[in-house]
């Protein structure tokens, strides 16, 4: 089952594949039995066909007005044992050639279809026939049933979805979590291939690539992530030394029982304080501590407050504590396990530099030049001292953990760069390479900075949806036209922006009717005229009401005229003598 063997994502706990028979399912000769069933559970097909809003809780959001009736997906979306399941689109029975689908879309249940080469048989299931008072027929003509009735509630900018296939909704095993990219946005609303506007989700790409003239050669992911280490993993860089720290807590606190050993390591900087996670990455919370923090450090944390790794002391008062000795030589210990850093571990503080000897002891050399005035922790390559990570390691992770992009425009210059060496370094050629996101593509202009520019393989893709269905109080235009015809109405107007693992401003935003590509003049002139829609109902009742009144008064006077006209007065006896 989904629920047995392993799971591609674990690496860690990962299991292998077992089978586990069911002696019911055998008969007494060994022969397996096979009870098909016509109908499968939905929770077979939402595995992989369900969404899920961003911002909402489970319980938040509502059925599909269909499953909450008590129909189950197979009861439309059949299939024989050629496994083609009808989809119960609109032009499905053009396309197939088989009427019997006819009657499983929208229109074809519901208000039925009867042309010469389409037939349906209206109201399946009890499917009711929606009456649609005071829409005029042309929307029927222009819109897809979807458009008014289906996906997430319209609001002002399109809603971010996760899928169960984009954003591993359905993942089954020991690990189980969903993943923020793609970054999927719906309802966009689109015109189809048969020309009427259908509700879309839409997923800006974001990828690595080669350009190739106007061309842009997608990179291979593998190639990249050798490239990448050291610049695109900011966080895993901090969340690896917390770990070591870690031990060297641990260390410390096993050794001696020191309460001042105790905590969670911390990253403090930019008035924030960071925690390694399970994950490998960060967790953030905001600096409370009383004592002003100028420069990044390591430290601990206990109860809410922040203590330095190791407490204060004189570097000019002669021999040090023996407890600020043992302090310094364990993590500095600890920090010397990472073997991916070629270079030695030491601390600082002011002009004296603290290593540790290959017999574990502690050593001070002088620096002359130096100026720290609290103990800070670094790598000494050649005489040259550098933080335990890079200055903008620092600077990206200020800026992207805790929210949903992933690295900095400084990163990206820094990738684009690597790869471009990297190249030429293998090939000798000098490619160029870019990055797509957002809607742009980004290019190393001159002195490394970063430009943005549009480009044909930084389009959107989409593709139409028809779920969860919405009850008919719910759907576009239950409340009024200027629920789509309003100056600021969605439908029309609604703000379309793209978003992508990179954070920066520079990302492509089109309001929805750019996207459908309509006529601007003729939308605000439908929406002036929906504003003065009720006068001009009144006041067509009134013109109407002035003409019956007209056509009475004359038409009366009229009649009284002909009525006159048809009596002709026979001559009497009198008449005739005279």
């Amino acid at each position: 089952t989904i629920h047995d063997g392993p799971n591609p994502d674990d690496k860690q706990w990962a299991v292998p594949p077992w089978v586990r028979y069911d002696a019911d399912q055998f008969d007494s000769k060994g022969r397996a039995v096979f009870d098909v069933a016509h109908s499968s559970p939905d929770a077979r097909c939402l595995y992989c066909h369900s969404s899920s809003p961003v911002d909402k809780r489970r319980w938040e959001v509502d059925d599909d007005v269909h499953s909450a009736a008590g129909l189950q997906c197979v009861d439309c979306h059949r299939n024989g044992l050629d496994h083609m399941m009808v989809r119960g689109y609109e032009n499905e029975v053009l396309e197939l050639g088989d009427q019997t689908v006819a009657e499983f879309s929208c229109r074809g249940c519901h208000l039925g279809i009867g042309d010469a080469q389409n037939s349906a048989q209206v109201g399946r299931l009890g499917a009711i026939r929606p009456v649609h008072k005071g829409l005029s027929p042309v929307h029927l003509e222009k819109l897809a049933c979807t458009a008014c009735h289906s996906g997430t509630q319209v609001e002002v900018k399109p809603a971010r979805v996760r899928t169960s296939r984009a954003n591993r909704l359905g993942i089954y095993g020991k690990a189980r979590w969903d993943t923020a990219a793609p970054y999927i946005a719906e309802p966009v609303f689109i015109k189809g291939p048969d020309g009427k506007l259908a509700p879309h989700r839409m997923m800006w790409p974001a990828f690595w690539g080669r350009l190739e003239g106007d061309r842009v050669q997608p990179l291979v992911p593998d190639n990249v992530v050798q490239v990448a280490t050291g610049i695109l993993d900011a966080e895993l860089q901090v969340a690896k030394v917390l770990a070591n720290v870690s031990v060297g807590l641990a260390e410390l606190a096993d050794a001696a029982g020191d309460p001042t050993a105790e905590g969670d390591p911390v990253f403090v900087t930019a008035g924030r304080v960071y925690h390694g996670n399970v994950d490998g990455g960060l967790d953030v919370s905001d600096y409370t501590g009383e004592t002003a923090v100028s420069t990044a450090f390591w430290g601990r944390e206990k109860d809410g407050e922040v203590f330095p790794l190791v407490p204060g002391f004189d570097p000019t008062a002669g021999e040090l504590d023996s407890d600020i000795e043992d302090r310094i030589l364990t993590f500095l210990g600890v920090l010397a396990l990472d073997e991916t850093v070629q270079a030695e571990p030491v601390a600082t503080l002011g002009t004296k530099i603290y290593r540790q000897t290959f017999e574990e002891l502690l050593q001070t050399v002088e620096q002359p030049d130096g100026t720290a005035d609290t103990l800070t922790w670094g790598w000494r390559r050649d005489d040259t001292i550098s933080p335990l990570v890079p200055e903008f390691v620092v600077r990206a992770v200020a800026e992207t953990a805790g929210i949903e992009q992933s690295f900095t425009e400084e990163q990206v210059a820094m990738m684009l760069q690597a790869l471009a060496d990297d190249s030429s370094e293998r090939t000798g050629d000098s490619a160029e390479f870019v990055y797509i996101s957002g809607g742009k593509m980004f290019r190393l202009g001159d002195k490394g900075i970063l430009v943005a520019s549009d480009h044909p393989a930084a389009e959107p893709c989409y593709w139409p949806i028809a779920h969860n269905v919405r009850p008919a109080v719910q759907s576009l235009g239950a409340n009024s036209c200027t629920d789509c015809h309003e100056k600021e109405a969605p439908f029309f107007f609604g703000e379309v922006k793209a978003f992508g693992p990179l954070k920066t401003d520079d990302v492509a935003v089109k309001l929805m009717h750019e996207i459908q590509d309509l006529n601007l003049p003729l939308l605000k002139a439908w929406a002036r005229g929906v504003r003065l829609r009720r006068v001009y109902i009144v006041g067509g009742w009134a013109v109407a009401v002035l003409l019956v009144m007209a056509l009475a008064r004359y038409g009366f006077a009229g009649l009284e005229n002909a009525v006159r006209a048809l009596v002709v007065r026979r001559p009497t006896k009198v008449d005739q003598k005279e």
